[in-house]
């Protein structure tokens, strides 16, 4: 009788040990089935949203093209209405006058500084405000249409830096800013040259720190480096950028 107890005692064991391990390994079976399923998940969301992101951008450049076709339908249409208008006046005065408003209306849709649009959008802008009219602009800018800056960071980084130069130059008897913006081998580099007053700049230069600090968080970012320089009367700054995670 004794020897019946422990036999069933052992299989009971062994069959709660079975049991057991048949549990882990379920476990283990159903815990693996299920990280897979969420790695496969992520790779078809994650194509799902470069494929979104890819006709995004087509949609954007088609926009662009159309916005360019638009801009030259334009010009076509003020300068064949001033070759009609033309036709009917008969003095230099009035023949000047209409040039004038012609050519002021065929320069808002001239200005284009990039090929990125957010960087062509707040220059752009910036510069086309009433009041900075009277600033010159030379521009040499080679940026792709998409960087490896945040839209966020290149958005306050340009925000700040044009800002910057131009409150520089409203002082100024010859308000003028030089533009040289260049991406290559995964480097971003930004220099904005602009003219100002020496003997203002003492007085305007703390209203500018908060812009400053803004510029030098998103250098530090991209583990960039910041020049800058005064110099006869113009001002300097240079930015390298790289790429690579953001701090």
């Amino acid at each position: 009788m004794n020897i019946v107890m422990e036999y069933l005692q052992n299989k009971q064991v062994t069959a709660i040990i079975f049991l057991k391990r048949a549990f882990s390994f379920i476990s283990v079976f159903f815990g693996v089935v299920f990280l897979m399923i969420v790695y496969l998940l992520g790779q078809y969301y994650q194509q799902l949203y470069q494929r979104f992101y890819y006709h995004i951008q087509q949609e954007l450049w088609q926009e662009k093209q159309l916005s360019h076709a638009t801009i030259q339908d334009i010009k076509i249409h003020y300068y064949q209405q001033l070759s009609q208008q033309l036709k009917n006046i008969d003095t230099k005065q009035s023949h000047s006058l209409h040039l004038e408003g012609l050519e002021a209306t065929i320069n808002q849709y001239q200005n284009e500084y990039s090929q990125n649009m957010i960087m062509n959008t707040i220059l752009s802008y910036k510069l086309n405000l009433p009041e900075n009219q009277d600033i010159i602009v030379e521009s040499d800018i080679h940026v792709s249409s998409k960087t490896f800056l945040s839209d966020i960071d290149l958005s306050s980084l340009m925000f700040n830096l044009i800002d910057n130069a131009i409150n520089a130059t409203k002082l100024c008897q010859r308000p003028f800013i030089k533009l040289h913006i260049e991406e290559k081998y995964h480097c971003l580099k930004v220099q904005i040259e602009n003219s100002y007053d020496p003997k203002q700049i003492i007085e305007r230069k703390s209203g500018h720190g908060y812009g400053l600090k803004i510029i030098r968080d998103i250098v530090a970012a991209y583990h960039g480096d910041m020049t800058l320089k005064q110099e006869d009367g113009w001002f300097d700054v240079t930015i390298f950028l790289y790429e690579g995670e953001s701090q």
